[in-house]
């Protein structure tokens, strides 16, 4: 299953974020996504783009150096290959882009 992270324009700054499903289309599983807002994100009072998945259901977040994170959905080991896609302003990023592998 992959995991969809979209980001709206920086400055308004909307993560989406499907939860743990196995719809079998995609606007099955939209419709089950969780949305993180930017009212949210600036009262948790959040600066780092990896900081936006502590705000997210389900998601579980390390980090050694508070620089280089590591993020895994639905109980999944941290350290497992993640099958994620990011987009930025309606742009697909390589994840490498962000320092993630």
């Amino acid at each position: 299953m992959r995991r969809i992270i979209v980001v709206q324009s920086l400055l308004n700054l909307l993560l989406l974020i499907p939860m743990y499903s196995f719809a079998s289309s995609e606007e099955q599983s939209l419709a089950q996504a969780q949305l993180i807002t930017k009212a949210m994100i600036r009262e948790a009072g959040l600066t780092r783009l990896g900081e936006l998945l502590f705000l997210a259901d389900d998601w579980h977040i390390s980090t050694v150096d508070g620089f280089t994170w590591q993020a895994a959905a639905g109980g999944l080991s941290t350290f497992q290959g993640q099958n994620w896609v990011i987009f930025v302003d309606d742009r697909r990023m390589d994840i490498g882009a962000f320092d993630y592998q």
